[in-house]
């Protein structure tokens, strides 16, 4: 799911959240010392983030800048895969 709001024509904010659950038909799930357990590898990951892009065609026509923070959790039968993780980026972007 997202959300986009158009400050100006310039500004732009987006927002999204996402939620997925995944079942493991043929991989079985680990403990910690890495012992296969009888059940197959079910994950919850749940995520959600942030971001803005500026239009800076008044610099030079097609360039953009753009900034994202983005957030995910991951639970898991598996203890390898019980997770957080952030993700930060930036990009100077250029249509031509």
């Amino acid at each position: 799911m997202g959300f986009k709001h158009l400050f100006n024509e310039s500004i732009e904010l987006n927002l999204e959240a996402k939620y997925l659950m995944r079942n493991y038909s043929s991989l079985p799930a680990a403990d910690i010392n890495g012992v296969e357990l009888t059940s197959f590898r079910e994950d919850k990951l749940l995520g959600f983030g942030v971001g803005v892009d500026f239009d800076m065609s008044g610099i030079m026509d097609g360039l953009s800048f753009s900034a994202a923070w983005n957030y995910f959790k991951n639970t898991s039968n598996d203890y390898f895969y019980k997770y957080t993780n952030q993700v930060i980026s930036a990009s100077f972007n250029y249509g031509f």
